[in-house]
């Protein structure tokens, strides 16, 4: 629903606490509604799991995240179900693993498993993120036919690092890596496999970039256009 917040933070220095959404059903999570764990200095990473045997919707702003905030091991995001819609309406709404500014440790991976179709629009992402210097997560993306539609793009990345301009949502999968600062993280590779067509458009995009100082990650793409 909106504005729900189902949170774990996590700060032991030898295990981290997993959450686990199973439901026969969908799963939707409206306007700024998070499902998320932040770890911090963990030795095992937790596991972000979203299992439906339906639709899974995330809309207007929601969000499932984890974040790792020191030197530990991100929590991962492992997502199965029979369709996923990512639909923004312009606020930012994602499934993504991060480290945020300064930290030493690395972001989670991102395993989508979708039986059926995958759409991404709006100011949707799908992704990881590094912003210190552990290496950013490695993305991987497997559905029947996967659409992205960039348009009506407009919502920003306001955990961007502090003191430099806020970092544009742009409409799709990727992986980045974000710090300025020497040693910065490399980014995750990408890597998308549909048994069906991939479409993307005004937009839309599935990339590995850099924005700072770290190296970039692959992408690689195996699917009908």
């Amino acid at each position: 629903g909106g504005n729900s917040v189902v949170q774990i933070t996590n700060s032991n220095a030898t295990a981290g606490g997993s959450l686990s959404l199973r439901a026969n059903g969908g799963v939707s999570l409206g306007t700024g509604a998070q499902v998320s764990i932040s770890t911090r200095n963990g030795a095992v990473a937790p596991v972000l799991e979203v299992t439906s045997g339906s639709v899974i919707t995330l809309a207007s702003g929601a969000g499932i995240f984890t974040r790792e905030t020191a030197a530990g091991a991100g929590a991962s995001i492992a997502i199965t179900g029979a369709a996923l819609t990512l639909q923004g309406s312009g606020a930012a709404t994602v499934i993504q693993t991060a480290t945020t500014a300064g930290a030493a440790g690395s972001a989670g991976i991102v395993t989508l498993d979708i039986t059926g179709v995958i759409d991404v629009s709006d100011s949707g992402s799908i992704g990881s993120v590094t912003r210190g210097s552990g290496a950013g997560g490695s993305v991987s993306v497997t559905s029947a036919s996967l659409n992205i539609d960039g348009s009506n793009q407009g919502a920003f990345d306001h955990d961007a690092n502090p003191g430099t301009p806020d970092v544009p949502i742009v409409t799709g999968i990727s992986s980045s890596t974000e710090s300025a600062l020497v040693g910065a993280g490399a980014a995750g590779n990408v890597s998308v496999t549909t048994t069906g067509g991939i479409s993307l458009i005004n937009g839309g995009i599935i990339k590995a970039e850099t924005v700072g100082a770290g190296s970039t990650g692959t992408v690689t793409i195996h699917g009908l256009s």
